[in-house]
């Protein structure tokens, strides 16, 4: 049995070495160059650039809005409010300058003149307490803006506009 075992793995050996000698040389076809976006040094280079700006974009802003903002709001806060209550008081300098007049000059200022006082008056507060509410809010908001989802914003924005 053994030798039938040998003879037969003798036999396909020499069957195999038959081929290796006997079969023709197969030489492999000359590559047709293909234009594949990955093969090209140019395409690696813009990726690299992009990439580069996509993330510098993202970490400038990520600590623009994390820490730069916020504490930019609050310092503005006061000086536009104290621009809204000039603004208020200009716009009540003529009222103020013909009541005044009229007082002089012993008459009676109308009614219409304190009623318009007033409404400037009102609607400068308001805008006063708008103004510290709105930029207050937007200060808190940005301080807990999450880094990551800012980078991932303005990153998205950075890439957008590299591949316009």
């Amino acid at each position: 049995m053994m030798a039938v075992a040998a003879t037969a793995v003798g036999a396909m050996a020499r069957w195999v070495a038959a081929l290796l000698l006997v079969a023709p040389v197969r030489r492999p076809a000359p590559k047709v160059l293909a234009h594949h976006w990955w093969t090209n040094a140019h395409v690696w280079r813009l990726i690299g650039e992009s990439t580069a700006v996509v993330v510098a974009s993202a970490l400038a802003a990520t600590l623009l809005v994390r820490w730069v903002v916020p504490p930019v709001l609050r310092a503005v806060i006061t000086p536009i409010q104290d621009g809204i209550g000039a603004l208020a008081t200009l716009i009540v300098l003529p009222e103020y300058l013909v009541t005044t007049a009229l007082r002089h000059a012993d008459r009676r200022p109308p009614r219409l003149a304190y009623d318009y006082s007033a409404a400037v008056t009102g609607v400068a507060r308001q805008g006063r307490a708008v103004a510290g509410l709105l930029l207050g809010g937007v200060s808190r908001g940005a301080a807990k803006a999450h880094p990551l989802l800012v980078a991932l914003a303005f990153g998205a924005l950075a890439l957008a506009r590299v591949l316009k």
